[in-house]
């Protein structure tokens, strides 16, 4: 029961302005609810609240009923401010890092326009020849056949990936294949990377314990297969040791540049800034991959739809001449 990103968005923000204004944690859950028209979930944690209860605790309660309005992850982030003291700014980094998610599927998807345009064309262009051959009700006969043939392709590919989600190992498996193709992949994968440095360097910022910062971070990047990396950073971090595994770990899927970055920031205590440069840096290198992702898909589409074409010119150049020889016969 979880909330869309805009409206967790617009709680966080305005949760962040209420208490830095003073206003007690429960009034502030109460009216950012009510403007929103929250559910009765999130009513239910404002009446815990109302009776004394810490936030963490009544997430945790919820969570554990079904009824959290947050992802286990943001709970853990929420809770880690609000046992810091710092809950105002930790609410407004959380609104952050929803505002940057935003943003960064926004890019995605306004990547995958043109493509998804160029597909619309090859439906448009695949039955040209019924058009020439047998006129318009031909045509649209055909054309409403390949449409439903490809709605039935995408409707059992979505069937096969509920499937897959439900499965953790599977699931893991298919975005790892995805995220490993040389184009297609690389902007999923940058966009993770994104959001593992924001997160990180915004909950350092509010103050959250490194110990803390590191599993939390790691399950807000929603990167596949590194759900364990952040524990084992934790665990080494709380012995007195350098997280070296889960550094070599994120080196070996985001590039040694990232552990450059988490290591100068650390050692200088400038975590938050060094990871945010680097994340601008990777702000632009997810630009220069959907714009490549664009160009390729783009030529390949534009190369399909010229195929297509040559391909049904010839096959009714084939046609007639084969009538002609028909008719020439029917003479002689």
């Amino acid at each position: 029961m979880g909330l869309r990103p805009v409206r967790r968005e617009q709680l966080l923000e305005q949760l962040a302005t209420m208490l830095e204004s003073g206003l007690p944690l429960a009034g502030a859950w109460q009216r950012a609810v009510a403007s929103g028209g929250g559910s009765d979930a999130m009513r239910a944690v404002g009446t815990r609240l109302a009776k004394g209860w810490s936030l963490e605790d009544a997430l945790t309660r919820a969570t554990r009923e079904g009824q959290s309005p947050f992802a286990t992850w943001e709970v853990a982030w929420l809770a880690a401010g609000e046992r810091s003291g710092t809950l105002p700014a930790t609410c407004a980094r959380l609104a952050g890092h929803w505002t940057a998610h935003r943003e960064t599927v926004a890019r995605l998807r306004s990547g995958l326009a043109y493509p998804a345009t160029l597909l619309l064309i090859l439906l448009l262009v695949a039955p040209v020849d019924r058009l020439i051959t047998g006129g318009i009700d031909s045509y649209v006969s055909a054309l409403a056949s390949l449409v439903a043939r490809t709605l039935g392709l995408l409707l059992l590919a979505g069937f096969a990936a509920g499937i897959a989600g439900r499965s953790p190992g599977i699931r893991t498996l298919v975005l790892l294949g995805l995220e490993r193709l040389p184009i297609l992949g690389t902007p999923w994968r940058l966009a993770a990377e994104i959001r593992l440095t924001r997160a990180m360097a915004a909950l350092w910022r509010a103050g959250v314990s490194l110990d803390e910062t590191w599993p939390i971070a790691v399950m807000a990047s929603g990167a596949p297969g590194l759900e364990a990396t952040g524990t084992k950073a934790a665990e080494a971090i709380r012995g007195g040791h350098e997280p070296l595994e889960a550094l070599d770990r994120l080196a070996g899927r985001f590039g040694r540049e990232w552990v450059a970055a988490y290591a100068t920031g650390e050692s200088t205590g400038k975590l938050d800034e060094t990871l945010e440069r680097h994340a601008k840096r990777r702000d632009g290198d997810l630009d220069r991959a959907l714009a490549l992702l664009v160009r390729t898909i783009s030529q390949a589409g534009y190369v399909l739809v010229a195929a297509m074409l040559v391909q049904k010119i010839a096959g009714m150049y084939a046609g007639a001449m084969q009538q002609v020889e028909g008719a020439l016969r029917d003479i002689y």
